[in-house]
């Protein structure tokens, strides 16, 4: 966990910055600030929203849980406005994986060769895939596929990424892009009963390609001592809908 913060809690305005550098594991914390009884807001550079930060009884004293990956920045103002204190409280989730009609379309585009295509009734991690092409891809995948939806499913959740940054297409339509923390799209509203049809883009990094290149003396100096790593897609993709939703059949 990395802290960064404003040297004064005596400013108009406080701001801490909270990172979580682990990849795989949440980051929990209690931690308590001499603001003076400010008040704490969430700001998010990558959207320009501002939300007040939930709390129990104090202000200054704060309940934290970052994902892999994830950021956090709190501003502490004077101003009061309204009751975070009763902020609604996050919903406990439950998560099904998805019930696919038909295998896993996976069409690879790589940053150097031509496009080729597979069909797989299940994701795999590259490393595992015995053909040179695919263990050491480095470029965009598409993964496409229909599955069973249920109206009630509040968000789809991509579980093992290795590192990818994902796109998420549902039913045409684009639900944003994820390069860190939990690669969880909100889709309330937006799953149908019946057949969904389901695109995720997946761009990976050059790492693996780069150390295969055993002729290219400078790909070998920059990964000198490198391992290759988990690349691709592993799965499972999952729908996470609240706790009294209706129960989905499991793949």
């Amino acid at each position: 966990m990395s802290i960064k913060s404003t040297p004064s809690f005596k400013e108009k305005r406080h701001f801490t910055f909270f990172t979580n550098v682990h990849r795989v594991e949440d980051a929990k914390l209690t931690v308590s600030f001499p603001t003076q009884r400010k008040t704490p807001w969430v700001w998010n550079p990558e959207t320009g929203e501002r939300s007040k930060f939930p709390f129990a009884k104090h202000p200054d004293q704060l309940q934290l849980t970052l994902a892999p990956l994830q950021s956090l920045l709190l501003v502490f103002e004077p101003e009061n406005a309204g009751n975070p204190a009763s902020a609604t409280p996050e919903v406990a989730l439950n998560s099904r994986p998805i019930k696919r009609q038909g295998p896993w379309k996976v069409t690879f585009k790589p940053k150097f060769g031509n496009e080729f295509s597979k069909e797989w009734n299940q994701l795999l991690n590259f490393r595992d895939v015995y053909e040179a092409e695919i263990q050491n891809f480095a470029g965009k995948v598409i993964y496409t596929t229909t599955f069973t939806g249920d109206p009630a499913t509040q968000f789809i959740e991509l579980a093992q990424v290795n590192q990818g940054i994902t796109e998420l297409y549902l039913n045409d339509q684009l639900l944003g892009t994820r390069w860190y923390g939990r690669h969880r799209y909100p889709v309330a509203g937006k799953v149908r009963a019946g057949e969904n049809a389901l695109e995720i883009h997946l761009t990976t990094t050059l790492a693996n390609y780069a150390k295969s290149l055993q002729e290219n003396a400078v790909a070998q100096r920059w990964t000198q001592g490198y391992e290759p790593i988990p690349i691709g897609l592993e799965g499972p993709v999952e729908m996470l809908f609240a706790t009294d939703a209706e129960d989905m059949a499991l793949e």
